[in-house]
């Protein structure tokens, strides 16, 4: 598909959310390489994956490759994706659409990997019926995304970014709510399900960078922020598995920082 249908698409995706960030299902997404084509392309096939591992940070604080092991495809639908790419090039650049799987080189788990826990994420129905829910999701929220926060574009993103500055990617719709394609210099991204960098308040509507409210996450809970130092379950959408007993109720969301309408 080619980049000429998007003006539809982008119609059928509200322009404003009404919560920020959204909980809704991730695929995965396998990462064609090919021998054949431009140095972008090669380059892409540098991002080989090297098996699953627990997530966690090595010494220098990087985010260790998760990426699973997977097997390269067949030659042939190599060379028809290097024809597809090349015949797209000055008609708007091929559609890409990418999951969970283009970032756990970047030290996201994805969710459907072997040896993956089954995972439901919560819904954007049970955030906003219930305080008790949205105090859990932020109580583990602010530990995840202290993880979430440190990834890195891997050679995925980096080889879509290069294939779209030279004309043979178009827009990127992605299921991914880390933001890594745009820290790699892809300038047409569509995030189907939101970002987890940045919120809205329920009440006003305003808007703001997700860093800016973890400051204010850990200093109404500072006795909630050990947890991040313990090796737990990450997931894709910045959730995290705290220990069981918890009492989410003790937890404090602080409130927008905006001033209310008159």
């Amino acid at each position: 598909s080619t980049d000429c249908h998007m003006p539809s698409l982008a119609g059928l995706v509200p322009k404003r959310c009404p919560a920020v960030p959204l909980w809704l299902k991730v695929s995965s997404c396998t990462a064609l390489r090919t021998p054949r084509y431009p140095a972008s392309v090669r380059h892409f096939a540098q991002a080989t994956p090297s098996g699953c591992a627990p997530m966690q940070a090595s010494a220098s604080g990087e985010l260790q490759n998760l990426a699973p092991a997977a097997a390269k495809a067949p030659t042939a639908a190599l060379e028809q994706l290097a024809e597809m790419l090349e015949g797209s090039r000055g008609h708007g650049g091929t559609l890409v659409v990418t999951g969970a799987g283009i970032s756990t080189a970047s030290g996201i788990a994805d969710y459907r990997s072997p040896g993956r826990p089954l995972y439901k994420p919560m819904t954007h129905q049970d955030f906003v019926g219930s305080d008790y829910a949205r105090r859990r999701y932020w109580a583990r929220s602010m530990n995840g995304y202290l993880r979430l926060a440190q990834a890195k574009p891997n050679s995925g993103h980096r080889a879509l970014a290069m294939l779209q500055r030279a004309g043979y990617v178009g827009t990127i719709i992605t299921q991914n709510v880390d933001r890594l394609h745009q820290r790699a210099g892809s300038d047409k991204v569509l995030e189907l399900h939101g970002t987890i960098h940045e919120i809205e308040c329920l009440e006003c509507g305003g808007r703001e960078d997700r860093a800016m409210l973890q400051g204010r996450l850990e200093e109404a809970n500072p006795l909630w922020i050990h947890h991040a130092k313990e090796q737990l379950q990450h997931r894709p959408d910045g959730d995290v598995d705290l220990p069981p007993g918890l009492h989410y109720e003790d937890y404090v969301v602080p409130p927008c920082t905006r001033e209310p309408p008159p």
